[in-house]
């Protein structure tokens, strides 16, 4: 029954109700069996009326998404044309989400069974692989949003990062968003997960040489070479369990929703393996562990001016002027910095607010990064200082999302997980790119 005749039936109904509610104070035990049955009647009209509101707001979603411009990370529309591949993935996505549910799989079009078929996604499996940007789209989505504080965004239209609301670019932008370490480390992206070898060459004590006449060129010592390896650790994002029902009721917006919770998730991890893991074949080498000894404070409770100075310079001057050359360190960190003042009694931090730039610390750029040490004490490295780019982080450019229909089933609920899988290390040819302030 359509939306039109159960709106029909339900005023028939309602208007029974009313004229048997008006004879109540002369009913017999017949007359509210007659009640107890009109009102049974009218639930279920209602419910139904409810289901077709439901399914036609769906539909108009839907619809409105389709026409709606979606900006993909090279600034094209995702849902423009049916040759598109960014298309194909959210239309396939789209289709795969809603044949996982009984009550959603008649939602499932041609357009959805045509792009899945495009993309080589079974609507009816258990698995999802969503393909992330390649290693210049990382890249360039970094630089629309460097440095972190400045809060800046992409534009659509160059190139940028604005995206549409769809599980796809979600999931990669809260990625990238969450991690202090990935908004300013430099990020490879690769399509398997093969160990990737990195050489550097220490050749910091050899110089040239100055030859008189018919003079002979001396032979100079060999420069040490070393080798980093970027594996490929697992990472998911925990079970995410989802009604249902929800899933009815928000087929389009429970997209970014799963992809901002997924994302997170994935990003809150890495962050912590990629800042403070100890590496050795079991885990990521994190960026504290990794860096090197620049400034040992005087105080196991505070930091002073002066120890920001000589942690500026325990870095080499060939690198505190090349780009991603800045600070690091916990919020309640830069909480404690910007109360610090030179010897004018001028503050160290200062907002760039008014001017459209970035804030800083010494006039130096910052990054805050919550999987850092927030307490200032004994052994604490609570502030890094170099050239961040130095820092690799390799990624598998996919992201492999499972639905287990059958684990909760008994609730009533789906389970989603994320998985994917990265590795990180500081390449160092000799100079220690990167330096700790050590309490």
């Amino acid at each position: 029954m359509d939306l039109k005749a159960l709106q029909t039936k339900r005023a028939t109904l309602a208007a029974k109700l009313k004229a048997h509610a008006a004879k109540q104070s002369r009913w017999n035990a017949e007359d509210r069996v007659v009640w107890d049955r009109l009102n049974d009647l009218y639930d279920t009209v209602m419910a139904g009326i409810d289901t077709e509101k439901k399914i036609n707001d769906r539909m108009a979603n839907l619809d409105r998404e389709k026409r709606a411009p979606r900006y993909g990370r090279d600034g094209a529309n995702l849902l423009g044309g049916g040759n598109n591949a960014a298309a194909d993935r959210v239309n396939a996505l789209h289709g795969w989400m809603l044949s996982g549910d009984a009550e959603t799989r008649h939602l499932v079009t041609d357009e959805h069974r045509q792009a899945a078929t495009r993309c080589r996604a079974d609507l009816n499996g258990n698995t999802f692989v969503v393909a992330l940007g390649n290693t210049q789209e990382a890249r360039r989505y970094q630089n629309n949003r460097r440095p972190r504080n400045a809060m800046s965004t992409g534009d659509p239209a160059t190139g940028g990062a604005t995206v549409g609301s769809t599980l796809i670019p979600t999931l990669e932008l809260a990625m990238l968003d969450f991690s202090g370490v990935l908004q300013v480390a430099d990020i490879m992206r690769t399509t398997m997960g093969e160990p990737i070898d990195f050489i550097t060459a220490d050749d910091t004590a050899n110089q040239g040489q100055r030859v008189g006449e018919n003079q002979a060129a001396t032979d100079a010592a060999d420069p040490s070479f070393g080798q980093v390896r970027l594996s490929a650790f697992d990472y998911n994002s925990g079970m995410l369990y989802v009604p249902r029902s929800l899933l009815r009721d928000s087929v389009v917006n429970l997209e970014t929703t799963l992809g901002q919770m997924m994302g997170e998730r994935i990003g809150r991890k890495q962050n912590t393996d990629f800042t403070t893991g100890h590496g050795g074949g079991l885990a990521p080498r994190g960026i504290v562990t990794a860096s090197y000894l620049g400034v040992t404070a005087a105080s196991a409770t505070a930091i002073a001016f002066d120890e920001l100075i000589d942690l500026e310079h325990s870095v080499d001057p060939s690198r505190r002027n090349m780009p991603n050359v800045g600070y690091m360190f916990h919020d309640t960190i830069l909480k404690s910095l910007r109360k610090l003042k030179d010897g004018e009694g001028r503050y160290l931090w200062q907002s760039g607010a008014n001017a459209g730039t970035p804030d800083t610390i010494n006039m130096r750029p910052y990054w805050v990064n919550q999987a850092m040490a927030s307490v200032m004490e004994s052994g604490a490295k609570t502030m890094l200082f170099g050239q961040f780019s130095m820092f690799k982080i390799r990624q598998v450019g996919q992201v492999t999302i499972q639905r287990l229909v059958e684990r909760r089933a008994e609730y009533g609920q789906d389970v989603f997980l994320a998985s994917t899988s990265g590795d990180s290390n500081l390449l160092n040819p000799g100079d220690n790119p990167v330096r700790h302030l050590v309490h």
